[in-house]
């Protein structure tokens, strides 16, 4: 996984997160990785959080994010809305966005964090057109 740094580091995001949530948000920062190595994470320390985006950090190919809360890590979606729901865990109101609270990391490298960062990527691709 690639680091974008024009918006801050990522020591700086995980100074901005509540200590007793690095871990949930490490995992989630590896099941990212292993999900999709070519991806570009672009720091953002002054929203707690971190963008995951296709290839070299475009925002306009950020498919999914994390972002510090006091009890939770966000891992959020741009097109929340697109993604299959089967549990019906994802929150959120708004046009597209939606996110899934995690709060342990069993929970971050469980399948449901799995299966929704798959298919946002896969979905980020499609849209873009690549394989």
């Amino acid at each position: 996984m690639r680091h974008d740094e024009r918006l801050g580091t990522l020591d700086d995001v995980r100074a901005a997160i509540e200590p007793k949530l690095l871990p949930v948000f490490e995992a989630l920062l590896d099941v990212a990785d292993e999900i999709d190595p070519e991806s570009t994470l672009v720091a953002t320390p002054t929203e707690r959080g971190v963008y995951i985006t296709l290839g070299r950090g475009k925002m306009t190919d950020g498919y999914a994010y994390l972002i510090g809360h006091r009890a939770h890590v966000n891992l959020g979606f741009f097109r929340g809305t697109d993604l299959p729901d089967p549990g019906g865990r994802l929150e959120g109101a708004g046009k597209r966005l939606r996110h899934l609270k995690v709060d342990s990391v069993a929970t971050a490298h469980g399948s449901a964090v799995r299966d929704l960062l798959t298919a946002a990527r896969d979905h980020m691709l499609e849209l873009k057109g690549r394989p």
